[in-house]
């Protein structure tokens, strides 16, 4: 099975602090004890590393965020996307009828459709549900 993780469920697992941790860890263990391939995304590592700098709780340093970023890279299966696959997103979003940041969940949408994964992990059911069409047969699923 291949399953794609967004940031809402990414940085909650590397952060014991997030009240979403211990759920969100789990997942990830249980997916890699399954052998499952995990799925991130470029847009990702750039979400990843700026929520996670913006955390004050956190007690590491920037360096060694970046290092946690590129071992994920490393460790994972990368999806990258490209201009098509941004105008995709803006696409779908327009076709919807949706506007703001919701392009934001549609580019890892996109690394999901791009990536021919099972199931797309993420903490925000509702705008993940709503950029959902006919076509799309992998599922969406929360954590907590």
């Amino acid at each position: 099975m291949k399953v794609l993780f967004d940031t809402s469920v990414l940085l909650p697992a590397l952060d014991v602090k997030h009240t979403q941790h211990e759920a969100c860890y789990k997942l990830l263990k249980n997916c890699e004890a399954n052998a499952e391939v995990i799925v991130l995304n470029t847009h990702l590592m750039a979400e990843l590393f700026n929520n996670l700098t913006k955390q004050p709780r956190l007690a590491i340093t920037v360096a060694e965020i970046n290092l946690t970023v590129h071992r994920l890279a490393d460790r994972y299966v990368n999806v990258e996307l490209n201009m098509t696959d941004y105008l995709a997103a803006i696409d779908r979003c327009t076709s919807l009828g949706l506007r703001g940041g919701v392009v934001y969940d549609a580019l890892h949408f996109q690394a999901a459709i791009k990536a021919k994964v099972n199931v797309l992990y993420t903490g925000n059911l509702r705008d993940f549900e709503r950029l959902k069409t006919e076509e799309i047969t992998f599922g969406i699923k929360s954590p907590y």
